[in-house]
């Protein structure tokens, strides 16, 4: 079952943008980052092994847009396997990623650098390149140098 939840740094950008004001949504200014990230999230929608998707605005690296917890976070009441996530952002530079894994019994946190070029960013999640398995929820916290946007998948 494919899982979207909104939590975290800023009010998180969606195809239809439900609950925000539009310029809560896009302090860029930048219609074209808007346009980038409703393009990539309807061409991922039904993508194969998806367990959820998570996409927002994300700025600096020290201090959390708008003081809200840091973070999106995909969950579920029922333990799944978790491989890998892909991230993507937008609009030049490099973005800090940390993705905190939650299991039973344990966790898992990573973190990783990656260029905002519009590409995925695969970051395998487990030991030795091997699945996760028992996770309920999985964190991901994108920041940068300046505002823009960013899309993460989790993969079964």
């Amino acid at each position: 079952m494919k899982r979207l939840l909104r939590v975290g740094s800023v009010c998180a950008l969606a195809v239809v943008l439900s609950g925000c004001a539009a310029d809560d949504v896009d302090e860029t200014g930048d219609a074209a980052a808007q346009t980038w990230l409703a393009e990539v999230s309807a061409a991922r929608a039904d993508t194969p092994g998806l367990w959820g998707s998570v996409m927002g605005l994300t700025g600096d690296t020290t201090v959390p847009v708008g003081g809200i917890p840091e973070g999106m976070t995909l969950g579920s009441e029922e333990p799944t396997t978790v491989s890998a996530a892909e991230i993507r952002c937008y609009g030049g530079g490099t973005a800090s990623v940390e993705i905190a894994v939650s299991a039973e019994g344990s966790g898992v946190g990573l973190q990783t650098d990656i260029a905002c070029d519009e590409q995925p960013h695969r970051v395998e999640i487990g030991d030795d390149a091997a699945p996760l398995s028992g996770v309920t929820s999985v964190r991901v916290d994108v920041r940068t140098a300046e505002t823009t946007t960013f899309f993460a998948e989790v993969y079964t």
